[in-house]
């Protein structure tokens, strides 16, 4: 068996943003964090809780079949194997099962990087208790999931469409792959039948103004509800990976989703509370708008609204609605990447959206406020992750800050602070922080929570 281990830690307690002062290094085999003014936490159930007040951090490193629950120390706690690699994300749910999407064997399509095609439910004890494979010649489930409050879980997956189809909906044969177009679609997926009960596609929600004769036509600046389907990344040759959503949330409050198209550099807000045939069209659901986008922020260009100066985002990951009780309850946290060239350092970035009581958001003018973020953290020169990679607000009004190519984690304060900082020997897609008053530790005991010892990422076939 061939392993990994934790290379090293850096702790930083002081100065402003992006700054760190008196660093100590760990060895190969183990890990030594500092850590200031943590949060003590109590318990609500009846049952004692043995959970470390900091918390603890759960991540699929992407060369490894295992997942580790870390605590602050970079101690194991816990880890599940599975038969297959993550392809992408992770989640440890309320009753202490791990929720994960799979990459399966003999894949069907290895077109881009987060393919899957499957889903996979552990509990505590590593037993494989669902497991759900959404794969063909044409569709396959990637990167990302979402557990939603009724126990269905939202997978994000690709559909292909040939040269044709999608000539006829209105692409620029000089913009195509001979492969035809990948677009992205949701689907909800009920555990209990193993059946699809929702669904959504891009497909559906198109516009174009480069061909009068075929499908979608009219004018794209005044469809801002609709993905123009010319819109190809500035640079990029004719790929057929064109919307690459790599991430998906749910706020129950509104009955909304957040996805986060790659390409685009933007994020997109759609209703959940339609019937799939609603979500095909452009009526019906709580905010009146079928399946078309409620709001999109980032990138005006996509919707030749705005250009390089109204753009605040870059190939961003990770978008996710900060929960209730939590600073920033109610706003978005997305983690944008960057640009080699264009702004060569990653941000995390809370945007506090324009949403209404009906769930609807005003466009007044051209862009989707604001335009500015309510709060923003980045590290000029120090901290760049082009690619993967996300950020967790935290009850005490840290951040978690997940640096995925390089295997960072660290939390950032508000004011810019970064006391906690931990180095991993894995790429990883994100990291998820799960704190004390989590309900998966009601029922474990005090030796389910012991650490284990350093942790030592498995690399194993």
């Amino acid at each position: 068996m061939t392993t990994g281990a934790v290379d090293s830690t850096t702790s930083s307690s002081s100065g402003g943003p992006g700054s760190s002062s008196g660093s100590t290094t760990g060895s190969a085999d183990s890990t030594s964090t500092t850590t200031a003014g943590e949060t003590e936490g109590t318990s609500t159930g009846e049952e004692p809780n043995f959970a470390d007040p900091r918390g603890y951090t759960l991540f699929a490193p992407l060369n490894s079949r295992f997942t580790y629950l870390m605590d602050a120390d970079g101690m194991e706690i816990h880890s599940w194997e599975s038969d297959v690699f993550p392809a992408n994300a992770a989640y440890l749910l309320e009753n202490g099962h791990l929720l994960r999407v799979g990459r399966i064997l003999d894949s069907p399509v290895e077109l881009v990087s987060g393919v899957g095609g499957a889903i996979q439910e552990y509990d505590w004890d590593g037993n494989l208790v669902w497991e759900y494979e959404h794969a063909s010649a044409t569709t396959i489930a990637h990167h990302d999931i979402e557990r939603l409050p009724n126990g269905n879980v939202l997978a994000i997956a690709y559909e292909i469409h040939t040269v044709a189809e999608a000539i006829q909906a209105g692409r620029d044969p000089d913009d195509l792959d001979p492969a035809g177009l990948w677009a992205d679609y949701l689907v909800e997926i009920d555990p209990m039948t193993d059946t699809i009960v929702w669904e959504w596609h891009v497909w559906d929600h198109m516009v174009q103004e480069f061909d009068p004769l075929v499908d979608n036509f009219d004018v794209v600046a005044a469809r801002p509800e609709r993905i123009d389907i010319n819109w190809v990344r500035p640079g990029d040759a004719p790929r057929p990976d064109w919307t690459h959503i790599n991430a998906v949330a749910y706020n129950a409050d509104l009955d909304q989703i957040v996805l986060s198209p790659r390409t685009f550099s933007e994020i997109w807000i759609i209703d959940h509370s339609t019937t799939t045939a609603e979500a095909a069209g452009s009526v019906g659901g709580g905010a009146g708008q079928g399946g078309d986008l409620l709001y999109r922020w980032g990138n005006p260009a996509t919707y030749q609204a705005g250009g390089e100066p109204e753009r605040d985002l870059y190939f961003q990951h990770n978008p996710r609605w900060i929960s209730a009780g939590k600073p920033g309850a109610g706003n978005l946290l997305i983690f944008d990447n960057g640009d080699p060239v264009l702004r060569p350092y990653s941000r995390v970035v809370e945007v506090e959206t324009p949403v209404q009581p009906d769930g609807t958001y005003p466009l007044v003018g051209p862009i989707w406020g604001p335009v500015d973020p309510a709060w923003s953290y980045g590290d000029v020169g120090g901290f760049f992750a082009s690619f993967i990679s996300g950020a967790d607000r935290l009850a005490d009004g840290r951040t978690l800050v997940c640096s995925g190519p390089d295997g960072r984690l660290f939390e950032v304060t508000a004011g810019g602070k970064v006391p906690w900082d931990i180095t991993l020997s894995s790429t990883m897609f994100r990291a998820e922080r799960y704190e004390f008053e989590y309900p998966a530790w009601i029922g474990l005991t005090e030796d389910d929570l012991a650490p284990n010892g350093p942790l030592v990422i498995d690399v194993s076939p």
